[in-house]
């Protein structure tokens, strides 16, 4: 497979109409792809709000543009491989970052972030610095 894995910082931007994060989304062509701990990040997000059932609908509006990559056991064993790296070389990162980057390692695809963080993932391909 061959495409982009968008992250939530980046969907997060283009649902509030952020035009960087709109620029990227524009540019990275049509096989882009949602990783499932995303959208479990903005149900928690939508959830927590003052406007639960608007942002739940936005959500899955959102989500429903896009193919959503599940987690199986190839997605878990990349997690183990990446968790092992960071813990080792003593970085900690968020675990559901973790799960996306997995998703993305699996799968083969590039990255659309505006989390640097993910930088200190070995072999992940990256777009989107924020500047």
């Amino acid at each position: 497979m061959s495409g982009n894995l968008l992250d939530t910082s980046v969907i997060i931007g283009v649902m509030r109409g952020d035009a960087e994060a709109i620029d990227l989304l524009d540019s990275l062509g049509n096989d882009i792809f949602i990783p499932v701990i995303a959208i479990g990040e903005l149900l928690y997000g939508a959830n927590k709000s003052t406007k639960v059932v608007e942002n739940t609908k936005n959500v899955k509006e959102m989500a429903s543009k896009f193919e959503i990559l599940r987690i199986d056991d190839e997605v878990a064993e990349a997690y183990g491989q990446i968790k092992n790296e960071l813990s080792t070389a003593g970085n900690k990162l968020p675990e559901n970052d973790i799960w996306i980057a997995a998703t993305a390692k699996k799968y083969g695809l590039t990255l659309a972030t505006f989390d640097n963080h993910f930088k200190r993932i070995s072999n992940l391909e990256i777009v989107g610095d924020k500047e």
